[in-house]
Parts: structure tokens; C-alpha cells; sequence
């Protein structure tokens, strides 16, 4: 039986992530408190939203935060905006990702939150592996401003909560996909949709992903579950899949399983996508990048709910009936 609690917290509510966990902790039967800077949209009966203007204010996160026995901090700045100088987007990064998360954590503490999610990134491990797996164990290896920041933000709000009461969990996914994701996986599936022949049955480096329902199943656990206090953990759907057989399942998924697939030598495709500027998206997508997602199974029992391929499938289909319904 679920246990009875207080209302969850869940920042960044108008991301994509934050809006899908703010619906799936609803219909879970949680009290849901949904903190955002901006329009969340429309959210399930119940679900009461705390606007704020700055998530650096502690003072005002304190008081939407109120009530709740936890908060999964979910706000953070993923990108580069434009032609933003890099000294200039690097104070952005800190601001969003660091001084953000200890403002929260500070407000939590001061609301009587009794845990904190922090939800970090794989890139803090790093950006490929080779032949192996990441796993908890590994040294901080972050490449770019958004992973550098979320490891800064580990450790400052690891080393404020040293000595209180309040839990901190942190969590640390692959990229995440479902239906209306954004980024470079919406740019992927808009690929798929529109090429009439797919270059890519050479592509065999294996990469780990999480679905958004896995994703959301796995935040709850981490936010409920006892044994997770004190923990870090990588998240991951538990299966591995090449991008060749990656782009298949999406154009199933579109209904286009007839599409020619050909195997185009992979120094080919990545020297084009050079000449496109899209050399750290071609590695992104197409590197290998496994994550060893045991550790979260064996310390709560969670089992993904939704299997790599029918979540792939699903996000797949959701593009394409959004897109068709664009055309009416």
C-alpha cells in the first residue's frame, strides 16, 4: 500500500520533464506543488502551482515550498542561447544550475522538505565511453558548461545539507525521449520523418537512454524510497541499443518500416555532419555512451515500466500524429 504524504514538489514544472512528473505523480495519488518561472500549461485536478520569479530567491522558493515533504529540482538551463560569448553563457550556466540549486535546497530546509532529488546528468561522468559502462564509481568527467555545472551543483548542495536533516538524492540520466521531447532527439525525429532513405545501418556504437514514464517512475522511487537517502545514481532504461537499430524503431514507429536503411561508412556521416557544424550533435547521438543503471534497481527494487522499444515507438507515433495534425 502507498504510504500517506505530505505534497511533492517538483521545480522547473513547465519543462518538458517537469510537466510529464508533475502529471505522473498526480495520477499516482500524490499532493503535487508545482514551482515554475513561467506558464506550466494546462496540469490534472489537484495539482497546485506556485509561481516565482527567481529561483535564486530562497526566501520565495521557501514559501512555495511549503507543505512539501520533498522536492525534485528539476529547474536548470540546458543550452547555449544564440550567439551568446562563452564567458557570458558560462555565468548563465552557474546562475541556472548552481546558484539555483542552492537557493532550493536552502528554501527546502527552510520549508521542512525531509529530501531533496536533485536531478543531475549523465554528462557528469562524461560525454562517450569505450567498451564499458559508467557506473557511480567513476570520477566527475564533464565536458561542457551545462555537465560542469551540475557536477558544481552536486557538491555545493552535497556539502550545505552536511549535518541537517533533509536527505539529498541525486540522479544522474541519459538523454531522456517521449512524446514531445525537445533538443536533438526532436531534431532526429524530424530526420527520420522526412528523409526518403535512411544512411545509417553503419552506426553500431551502443547508447543508453530513459524514456519519460521510466524516467518519472524512477524520480518518484527516488523521492520516496528509503534507502535512497544519501545516494547518487545513474538512470537508465536497462537495455543498450545501436543507432541503426535506433532509427528503425523510430520509423516503425512512423509507420515507415519500409524505408530503405543503408550502411553509409560512419567517417562519411560524421565528416558531413562536420560540414553542417553538427559534429557534437553526430557525437551525441551516434557515440557510444553506456550507463551501468544497477545500483537504482538493486537498492529499490524499481523495474522500468515501459520497454526501450515500445517507448521509442510510442515517441515516434506522437511525431508523427503531431505532425499530420499541423498539415489540417
Amino acid at each position: 500500500m502507498r504510504p500517506t504524504v505530505s505534497a511533492l514538489a517538483v521545480t522547473g514544472s513547465s519543462g518538458f520533464v517537469g510537466r510529464h512528473l508533475v502529471s505522473w505523480l498526480a495520477a499516482q495519488g500524490h499532493g503535487v506543488i508545482a514551482v515554475s518561472r513561467s506558464s506550466t500549461g494546462q496540469l490534472p485536478m489537484g495539482v497546485e502551482v506556485r509561481p516565482v520569479a527567481d529561483y535564486t530567491d530562497v526566501a520565495a522558493m521557501a514559501r512555495a515550498l511549503q507543505g512539501s515533504l520533498a522536492v525534485v529540482h528539476l529547474a536548470a538551463r540546458a543550452h547555449v542561447l544564440g550567439a551568446e560569448p562563452p564567458q557570458e553563457a558560462l555565468l548563465a550556466f552557474e546562475r541556472a544550475n548552481v546558484d539555483a540549486a542552492l537557493a532550493c535546497a536552502e528554501a527546502a530546509l527552510q520549508a521542512g522538505c525531509r529530501r531533496f532529488v536533485l536531478v543531475s546528468s549523465i554528462g557528469v561522468n562524461g560525454q562517450a565511453t569505450q567498451g564499458q559502462h559508467f557506473t557511480e564509481d567513476d570520477e566527475p568527467s564533464p565536458q561542457e558548461p551545462y555537465a560542469c555545472t551540475k557536477w558544481q551543483a552536486e557538491s555545493a548542495v552535497a556539502e550545505r545539507l552536511v549535518g541537517t536533516k533533509m536527505e539529498l538524492v541525486v540522479v544522474r540520466p541519459p538523454l531522456v525521449y517521449g512524446p514531445g521531447c525537445p533538443g536533438n532527439f526532436r531534431a532526429l525525429l524530424g530526420l527520420v520523418s522526412r528523409l526518403p532513405v535512411l544512411p545509417f545501418g553503419a552506426l553500431r556504437a551502443r547508447r543508453s537512454y530513459i524514456g519519460i514514464d521510466n524516467l518519472c517512475s524512477a524520480l518518484e522511487t527516488a523521492t520516496l524510497h528509503p534507502s535512497c537517502a544519501g545516494r547518487r545514481f545513474l538512470l537508465s532504461d536497462g537495455e543498450d541499443i545501436d543507432f541503426a537499430s535506433l532509427i528503425r524503431l523510430l520509423a516503425n514507429g512512423m509507420g515507415r518500416a519500409h524505408i530503405p536503411q543503408w550502411a553509409v561508412p560512419p567517417i562519411l556521416l560524421q565528416s558531413l555532419a562536420t560540414l553542417a557544424g553538427r559534429r557534437d550533435t553526430f557525437a551525441k547521438l551516434c557515440g557510444e555512451l553506456r550507463v551501468d543503471s544497477r545500483a537504482f534497481r538493486q537498492c529499490t527494487g524499481w523495474e522500468p515500466p515501459v520497454a526501450l522499444s515500445h517507448g521509442l515507438m510510442k515517441t515516434a507515433a506522437a511525431h508523427r500524429e503531431a505532425a499530420l495534425f499541423k498539415l489540417l
